[in-house]
């Protein structure tokens, strides 16, 4: 079974480039695993991190309207705040 499928990889158009990424994923799960860690806990955690990441970017998107909603209030009422 395992033959067919890097045969199967070899006829596809990228191919070559599939086997590579695969050899690749083999040899980072061999390093995880020496590690005492797996694919699925490096998985797994970069997943929580770009979740992370993506709120951490939303958060500042409406931090971002919130400030540009109150510069226009501002402005349009002529109020002036000194900046000392």
């Amino acid at each position: 079974m395992k033959r067919s499928i890097w045969r199967k990889l070899a006829t596809l158009k990228s191919g070559e480039r599939m086997i590579a990424n695969v050899k690749k994923l083999i040899e980072l799960a061999q390093d995880l695993d020496r590690m005492g860690s797996s694919l699925r806990e490096l998985s797994s955690n970069i997943r929580r991190l770009s979740i992370r990441a993506m709120n951490l970017k939303l958060l500042s998107r409406q931090k971002s309207r919130i400030a540009s909603r109150y510069l226009l209030f501002t402005s349009r009422r002529d109020w002036s705040f000194p900046l000392s």
